[in-house]
């Protein structure tokens, strides 16, 4: 099982670690819409194609919509041998209800 981060706790580690990237995998009309400043895009439909983008040196924290997708590829790269990964709990929804409410809503 893939540990689950609540957003206020991802947005931390973001702002102290180093290590950490957050990976976006919700698809480009989505992120067009919302969008976490600094977050690596990497559409779900797109990962198989594009692990190579994916830092192995760093603790990657899954995220989309409400966090299912993110889940499911957060679970993949954890079977497949990425042993520093976390899925965003609740996804950008939940990033905007609980770290920054000044995101857009879709």
């Amino acid at each position: 099982m893939v540990p689950q981060l609540a957003p206020a706790e991802a947005a931390h580690w973001l702002s102290t670690r180093a290590d950490v990237v957050l990976v976006d995998v919700r698809e480009p009309w989505e992120l067009k819409l919302a969008a976490i400043p600094g977050a690596l895009s990497l559409p779900m439909s797109e990962i198989g194609r594009r692990l190579d983008e994916l830092p192995e040196d760093r603790t990657l924290l899954m995220l989309c919509h409400h966090g299912v997708r993110s889940n499911v590829v957060a679970s993949h790269l954890a079977r497949t041998g990425h042993t520093q990964v976390a899925n965003v709990r609740g996804g950008i929804e939940a990033w905007a209800n609980e770290v920054d409410n000044t995101l857009g809503r879709y």
